[in-house]
């Protein structure tokens, strides 16, 4: 296999489709960067080899010299009931 390494790719969203997503870039020699509003869903890539970052504009690589490509993944928020007083 070769190194992807040189690759970056920027997660913004590590939830159930994101996570495994970003890990099986990871697994596959890309250098990915994660970041999420659960900083639990951040560790988990950081133990998987990713790399977690504190912001959205660190994922997508803004202010760094490497080309990064950025994946947005948004789940769907369920049961949310909005009622008037």
């Amino acid at each position: 296999m070769t190194s992807n390494q040189s690759q970056v790719v920027g997660f913004v969203g590590l939830g159930a489709m994101g996570r495994g997503m970003a890990s099986t870039l990871v697994r596959a020699g890309f250098r990915v960067k994660g970041y999420d509003i659960n900083p639990a869903s951040v560790r988990t890539l950081a133990e998987a080899g990713g790399e977690s970052v504190t912001s959205v504009a660190a994922a997508a690589g803004l202010g760094q010299e490497d080309d990064t490509a950025v994946v947005k993944v948004f789940e769907q928020l369920a049961n949310i009931t909005v009622s008037k007083q």
